[in-house]
């Protein structure tokens, strides 16, 4: 059975959730930087590779697309996998560690100023 696997809208939705709460907001209005944001990734299990290599490799290129190089979220990879199908990399974390990644993330349209416009947010 396959495993749910993280995309690049459920990262959307965890960052969405800090801008419904005010938390981004807050932050930037109180000129702080926006705290390092760290989410989990869950991908596919050891077994799941070798089952459904297609599928993976696709999954990490949906991730990876999504970050846009970087500009809406850094993926950090760690090794999986073991004596059936080789070790590979897969993504476990998205790491947000600049306030525009969130913005980008968003699709909140920053100002002259930095000051993100409200415009785009749902």
């Amino acid at each position: 059975m396959t495993r749910v696997r993280t995309t690049p809208a459920d990262l959307k939705v965890r960052v969405q959730r800090r801008w419904s709460d005010g938390s981004l907001l807050t932050a930037l209005a109180q000129e702080q930087t926006l705290p390092e944001l760290n989410l989990p990734v869950r991908g596919p299990s050891a077994g799941e590779i070798g089952q459904e290599l297609a599928a993976v490799q696709s999954w990490i290129s949906d991730l990876e697309a999504g970050s846009s190089d970087g500009r809406r979220y850094e993926l950090v990879y760690a090794p999986i996998g073991g004596r059936h199908f080789g070790r590979n990399v897969a993504p476990v974390r998205a790491r947000l560690t600049m306030d525009e990644q969130a913005w980008r993330l968003l699709g909140v349209r920053c100002g002259g100023d930095g000051v993100p416009a409200c415009a785009g947010a749902e």
